[in-house]
């Protein structure tokens, strides 16, 4: 009787318990803009132009499972990351990760990186409800400056759905403003 009793116990328990995880929906785009094979271009105030392109993206897939789990937290993660311009040494990573530990980094030439959550900021970040460039309007921009002095690409401007449009590198003196993109 007692062995009826846990084994029931066990099923109840390892059949009762799950988590069914969505992944990250591919369809969102506001925060991370490109995908695999995406080319992204930029060109600087002196009309030099660099072209990078998206050879890396990963997104979290759907999960389900079913059996004894006591806790466990869905999370839904991507990113993307861009070749290096070989001129100029420039590329992007941008990471966003949805669930109780938020987080949205923007990473320029491999070790410039923008916590875009972290409490403890060496960087401000300004709202701006519209922008215009080049005969572009761009709604519910963040500009975001350097305060260290310490990084290379020392501000840039975000646009939902559109990825950076605009950095300023200090190293060469140079506006990069994204043009011709091919999603």
């Amino acid at each position: 009787m007692k062995y009826l009793i846990f084994s029931l116990s066990v099923v109840l328990l390892t059949t009762s318990c799950g988590y069914n995880c969505e992944g990250y929906d591919l369809e969102y785009t506001e925060v991370l803009a490109f995908r695999l094979g995406d080319t992204i271009q930029y060109q600087s105030d002196n009309l030099d132009t660099i072209i990078l392109v998206v050879e890396d993206f990963f997104a979290t897939e759907p999960t389900h499972f079913k059996g004894l789990v006591m806790c466990f937290e869905c999370y839904e993660e991507a990113y993307y990351t861009t070749t290096k311009d070989e001129i100029y040494g420039i590329s992007i990573k941008e990471i966003d990760l949805l669930g109780s530990s938020y987080k949205e980094d923007i990473i320029f030439c491999d070790n410039d990186i923008y916590e875009m959550k972290s409490e403890q900021k060496t960087y401000e970040v300004k709202s701006l409800d519209s922008l215009i460039i080049d005969n572009t309007t761009y709604k519910h921009v963040r500009e975001v400056k350097d305060l260290s002095g310490e990084r290379r690409i020392s501000g840039f401007l975000k646009a939902p759905h559109c990825g950076i449009i605009r950095f300023y590198d200090s190293e060469t003196k140079l506006t990069w403003t994204q043009i011709h993109n091919k999603k």
